[in-house]
């Protein structure tokens, strides 16, 4: 009996032991979990992060800065050695030395026009020499310019030094035989109209063509002998003759030292229609060039280009064509003495770039240097400000 409630007393001891065991155990776990979620809570797992909400307001621009474009070499280019576009180049080379004496500037004697704009489209010069006659076309790939890949670069206008005109002509005695009195009298005749290799023959004959004016252009060379016998034998019934900077060109003083001769113009009807094409030509004075002859009319009727040099902004930058052409104007005086073709830009440089870029189409852009320049001397045209190039 004893014995049994003394195993009882020791039961009952164990499970008290054994429950509060158990109770101190769970209260440790209770602490431990707690302390863990605690520390959890307090840093808590990083988790996406959602944009944060922002009042509108009016953004700040970050001003880009366009790339300096650092010149280091010119190639000026030019026509052949020998020629005034030759000599005209080496006289720009010399004055751009002067401003520039740390670039290294050269002349490039390629060819004309046509050559001068290819050569710059694939980056082998930097100064394309070229007429204004020629610019549009380029920018309008008309022949021969068709061929120049898309996406080519081409100048924009830049700078003219000195103008040449280009007028139809035949002899008094042809003029009174068939009634030469118009453009539209030569229709279904054969003339000699300079060299197919010109662009002032290619325009001349577009500008016929726009009138409906057929005629068979025979190729004789620009005042050859041969030019000179088939319009006495009337066996063409006109010829070109052009000017530069008011002077006759030597070919054509030479005819006119062997024979008299009138200039031919259009009715002021076809006139109208030829300009508004713009391909470049207007009425001028007979005076504004010296032909050392009476040339039968008061005014004529002329394709007239301007001739310079040419680039774009990314090549030869604003900076730089405005201080090449300030330099100009600043010594035009000097630039006349240097040679006779530059007499006419001496005598009023701004007028000679303002009525250039007024006989150019439309497609043609305008360098930013010749753009600012213009502004300063009060010339600029607002109607211009879309053509400035980029």
């Amino acid at each position: 009996m004893r014995v049994s409630q003394a195993l009882s007393k020791m039961m009952g001891i164990v499970i008290a032991l054994i429950i509060v065991v158990a109770v101190v155990a769970g209260v440790t776990s209770y602490y431990m979990v707690s302390s863990q979620q605690r520390v959890a809570i307090a840093t808590p797992s990083p988790t996406p992060s959602l944009s944060p909400i922002i009042t509108p307001q009016t953004p700040i621009a970050t001003p880009t800065k366009t790339p300096e474009v650092k010149v280091t070499a010119i190639r000026i280019g030019t026509t052949e050695a020998g020629s005034v576009g030759y000599v005209l180049g080496s006289i720009l080379a010399n004055e751009l030395k002067k401003i520039f004496p740390d670039i290294s500037i050269s002349t490039y004697p390629v060819g004309g026009y046509p050559i001068n704009v290819n050569q710059f489209a694939q980056g082998n010069i930097e100064l394309a020499y070229v007429g204004t006659i020629a610019l549009g076309p380029a920018w309008k790939r008309e022949p021969p310019f068709d061929t120049l890949p898309q996406g080519a670069k081409l100048p924009a206008f830049t700078s003219a030094l000195y103008d040449v005109v280009f007028c139809l002509a035949t002899t008094p005695e042809l003029k009174g035989k068939l009634g030469i009195n118009s453009w539209r009298d030569l229709d279904g005749k054969k003339v000699s109209i300079f060299t197919s290799g010109w662009m002032s023959h290619r325009i001349l004959m577009q500008a016929l063509q726009l009138l409906g004016i057929k005629v068979s252009h025979i190729e004789l060379g620009v005042y050859s002998s041969q030019q000179g016998d088939a319009i006495k034998r009337g066996e063409v019934v006109t010829i070109g003759i052009h000017g530069t900077a008011g002077l006759a060109s030597p070919g054509t003083l030479e005819f006119l030292s062997k024979m008299d001769l009138v200039i031919i113009n259009p009715s002021p009807e076809d006139a109208e229609k030829v300009m508004k094409a713009g391909l470049g030509f207007t009425w001028l004075p007979v005076s504004a060039v010296n032909w050392t002859k009476p040339m039968g009319v008061d005014r004529m009727f002329c394709l007239v280009e301007y001739t310079g040099w040419h680039t774009t902004p990314d090549i030869l930058p604003e900076d730089f064509v405005y201080k090449m052409l300030k330099h100009l104007i600043e010594n035009k005086d000097k630039l006349a003495e240097q040679h006779a073709y530059l007499k006419l830009f001496a005598k009023d440089p701004v007028n000679v770039l303002v009525r250039a870029i007024s006989l150019l189409p439309p497609e043609v852009p305008i360098h930013p240097g010749t753009a600012k320049l213009l502004k300063e001397y009060n010339a600029w045209k607002p109607e211009w400000d879309k053509r400035i190039a980029k």
